[in-house]
């Protein structure tokens, strides 16, 4: 009885803690990963860090700041309008990322649906 009320306590505190908004995706080469970007908000899209970027392409990044360190292994976007629909891919060392990025308007005090940090999990 002990174990299972140790067992939910601690499911219900890892449900109430989670963050709609740091989106974290399983690792597969063949999908395409959704991000929805507002303006004046930045997004970190994090890799494995075993990895370095080797190219950074949009399909159309007009519109788009992209920052990024040398020798990191993440990258920041920030949309400057709302509309902005496009893809990005991320080449590593080590994989191949497709994303299809768009920018929405500021859903003011309901952001869940806003990206603020992209993570990936990994099968090893």
């Amino acid at each position: 009885m002990i174990n299972k009320l140790i067992f939910l306590t601690f499911y219900m505190f890892s449900a109430a803690t989670e963050d709609t908004r740091i989106k974290v995706f399983d690792f597969n080469e063949g999908n395409i990963y959704n991000i929805d970007l507002v303006s004046n908000f930045k997004t970190k899209i994090i890799l494995d860090a075993e990895e370095q970027i080797k190219k950074i392409v949009f399909g159309n990044g007009h519109g788009i700041d992209l920052y990024r360190e040398v020798s990191k292994n993440e990258i920041h976007l920030n949309p400057l309008y709302v509309g902005i629909n496009t893809n990005l891919i991320i080449e590593t060392t080590l994989r191949e990322y497709m994303f299809s990025v768009q920018s929405i308007e500021n859903p003011g005090k309901r952001d869940e649906q806003v990206t603020y940090v992209v993570r990936f999990k990994y099968i090893k």
